[in-house]
């Protein structure tokens, strides 16, 4: 079955297995955490095959909420604050 034309799940499995240098990764379940007034927080859960991190993580993604503060990134000084996390170790 393919996955509706909205779901985020597989441009995620993408990015996993270039980000963890993965054979595969399946994205299981993707759903929206409570609360994150500045920022929005998604649980992820994937099957990774291969690579650095290999087997099930359980991950927590952080996007910018529509409705950002400007004054939320203040302090930041860095690119980290917009790349994307690596996986646990």
């Amino acid at each position: 079955m393919n996955a509706p034309a909205n779901d985020p799940k597989p441009a995620l499995a993408r990015w996993l297995v270039e980000a963890l240098g993965a054979h595969s990764a399946q994205v299981t379940e993707f759903r929206r955490l409570g609360g994150g007034a500045i920022q929005e927080n998604w649980a992820l859960d994937a099957v990774i095959a291969g690579g650095r991190h290999p087997g099930r993580l359980d991950l927590v993604l952080r996007t910018d909420a529509p409705s950002g503060l400007a004054v939320s990134t203040r302090g930041c000084g860095s690119s980290r604050c917009s790349r994307p996390p690596t996986a646990p170790a």
